[in-house]
């Protein structure tokens, strides 16, 4: 995907990686947004072998302007390993740096 990433909105998504598909569901809900080059997205699902996660996990959380907080019960089940993300998060929110936007997400089993 080609995008001008100063003219984008940048997206970041929190999410338990046991979640990741459904990470990748929302994000399929975005395609239009990110083919035309309004969006770009990230999430530590990207994240290559051998990359320091927790500076890029930091730098892309300092730099989104929406932050999407997906929560499951996994997420839930998982939340000290996210509180520290969450605090900086709701930091940047109350000083109008980004936008936080709590996603409640469901595992639905289809019989």
């Amino acid at each position: 995907m080609v995008y001008n990433e100063s003219k984008s909105l940048k997206l970041y998504y929190c999410y338990e990686p046991n979640d990741k598909a459904l990470c990748e569901e929302l994000e399929k809900h975005l395609t239009a947004l990110l083919e035309q080059g309004q969006t770009a997205s990230w999430h530590a699902g990207e994240i290559k072998a051998g990359t320091e996660w927790q500076k890029e996990i930091a730098y892309h959380l300092q730099n989104a302007d929406v932050i999407l907080f997906l929560f499951s019960a996994n997420f839930i089940a998982a939340k000290k390993l996210y509180l520290e993300d969450m605090r900086q998060a709701l930091e940047r929110h109350a000083r109008n740096e980004a936008l936080v936007i709590p996603m409640p997400i469901l595992r639905v089993a289809l019989l």
